[in-house]
């Protein structure tokens, strides 16, 4: 979970896709978040049509 959205991460692939809003992503710890980023750093967004 990252912020406001949901991602499903692939890290064999190294890259993510968007699942779904995150609606209590305003109770997520500061701390748990950014290292939600930072893993997701460097990975591919991919798309629902590809």
């Amino acid at each position: 979970m990252i912020d406001r959205a949901i991602y499903l991460v692939d890290d064999e692939k190294k890259s993510y896709r968007y699942l779904r809003r995150n609606p209590g992503w305003e109770k997520l710890d500061p701390g748990q978040n950014e290292t939600n980023k930072k893993h997701i750093d460097g990975y591919t967004r991919t798309f629902k049509d590809g």
